[in-house]
């Protein structure tokens, strides 16, 4: 479970429609089922804005195993091993073994930002590094 999906959980559990533009899922479906079974997640996606620097903002995602790193700004990777390193402390993207694993996140990472059209940092094929992204209220918080 991640932050984002708390809101989506605690509506579904009171029988209230979740808003449109809220990316998180509930899981009220979890409690019958197995992950696989409730066609759950096989990763988690999260995001950190910049704030400590400029191109200190970055998306990750992550399945427990493996973490995946994209830094927004300046387009650099970082690819962790969490089973043989859980502390992060051995970056492994320019490992030649590593090559193929690293291609696929990369992949998961494009589709996941290509489904957010309007922060332009995916065009379906590729990252796009330095877009700067505006201040922007969901729309569920208009009105």
């Amino acid at each position: 479970m991640v932050l984002e999906d708390i809101l989506p959980t605690v509506l579904d559990a009171a029988g209230v429609a979740c808003p449109a533009g809220v990316e998180g899922r509930s899981l009220v479906p979890l409690l019958d089922a197995t992950p696989r079974e409730a066609g759950w997640r096989s990763y988690v996606h999260g995001e950190h804005s910049a704030c400590y620097a400029a191109d200190s903002g970055m998306q990750y995602l992550t399945d427990g195993k493996r973490k995946y790193v994209w830094y927004t700004q300046t387009g650099r990777e970082e690819f962790f091993d969490l089973e043989k390193d859980r502390q992060e402390r051995h970056e492994c993207s320019g490992d030649p073994a590593r090559q193929t694993e690293l291609a696929q996140w990369r992949g998961r990472m494009i589709r996941e930002l290509a489904a957010r059209p309007r922060d332009g940092m995916s065009n379906g094929e590729k990252l796009i590094a330095g877009v700067n992204l505006p201040a922007v209220r969901p729309e569920w918080l208009e009105g």
